[in-house]
């Protein structure tokens, strides 16, 4: 590979233990329209044949750069270093189970480019784990969500933190220097809300630019993360997203030099929401009237289709 050579964008792979996806996902990226790339590819300590598949694709192909793990350092880490480790002035994020159309970074480069937004983010494909996409209804509520957004252009997102409409980090690429500038110390011990982390910093001070094409693949299977979390009880969930958004807010809120409290922000952040309806304006009259902690409403607000980042409600935190 020549050294000299800054590719216009640099994608950033994170590999562990997705060995029976990564052949796919690799060649999704090789058949991209958009050539000038570099791929970072962390082979983080897997123990399947994940390493021998990719040790086999850097050999084959020189825009390939294999950093290698002897003991698994995380998701938060393998992100970090490769966003460090890239030479394009963008990053393309692309998990080891997804898969792009070819078109996606030819896409999410132009209207980086042209939005001047910090970060953009594209729609996907549901794939993989029919009975989860179909009990969860996660397509049809991004779909809602999306089609609130003002497509192709800067917008910003100052209740992120409180509802996470950016599915997978398959999904985006960022400006290299804004990525940089960010805390990647993310409260997760597995970091497997990372993204989430990270994107919330970005929209305490940046824009955005939603792209509303399928761009992306996004496979959800038995050992993904979204599917392991939807098993787990209820009462394990609240504890979990009370500490992990109470750090969050913590490091977001001095961002915006807002000095108003955590608390104060939470509830200004969830009336800023576009389209607050049904259960979410429910949510939003409950927390200034403080029923959410009701057990009933609860599980009616954890079972709806609004069941993950609209949880992150100050009866519920604090």
């Amino acid at each position: 590979m020549n050294t000299n050579h800054s590719p216009e964008v640099s994608i950033v792979v994170t590999s562990y233990n997705n060995g029976r996806f990564l052949v796919a996902t690799i060649e999704s990226i090789i058949q991209q329209t958009h050539t000038d790339w570099e791929l970072i590819l962390i082979e983080d300590a897997s123990n399947d044949d994940s390493l021998v598949i990719a040790q086999k694709y850097t050999e084959q192909e020189p825009r390939i750069r294999l950093i290698i793990h002897e003991k698994n350092k995380g998701l938060a880490f393998s992100v970090r270093e490769g966003v460090f480790a890239a030479r394009g002035k963008q990053v393309a994020f692309l998990e080891s189970d997804d898969t792009w159309e070819p078109r996606s970074l030819e896409q999410k480069l132009h209207w980086l480019k042209k939005s001047g937004a910090a970060l953009c983010w594209s729609d996907f494909n549901a794939i993989g784990a029919p009975n989860f996409w179909r009990r969860r209804g996660l397509s049809m509520l991004l779909a809602n969500d999306f089609a609130r957004l003002e497509p192709y252009r800067q917008i910003s997102l100052p209740w992120l933190p409180v509802r996470n409409i950016i599915p997978s980090f398959s999904c985006v690429m960022a400006q290299a220097d804004v990525l940089r500038s960010l805390n990647f110390n993310t409260p997760e011990q597995n970091g497997e809300l990372t993204d989430h982390w990270l994107w919330s910093q970005i929209a305490a001070t940046q824009t955005f630019c939603f792209i509303p094409e399928k761009l992306t693949n996004w496979n959800l299977h038995p050992a993904s993360y979204m599917v392991r979390q939807s098993r787990g009880s209820i009462a394990t969930y609240r504890e979990k997203k009370r500490e992990y958004v109470q750090q969050l807010l913590a490091l977001v809120v001095p961002l915006t030099g807002s000095t108003v409290s955590a608390e104060k922000y939470l509830t200004e952040c969830l009336a800023q929401r576009p389209g607050k309806n049904g259960l979410v304006r429910q949510m939003c009259d409950a927390i200034e009237a403080r029923r959410l902690r009701s057990s009933i409403f609860w599980k009616t607000l954890v079972y709806s289709k609004d069941f993950l980042w609209l949880t992150a409600t100050k009866s519920v935190l604090f």
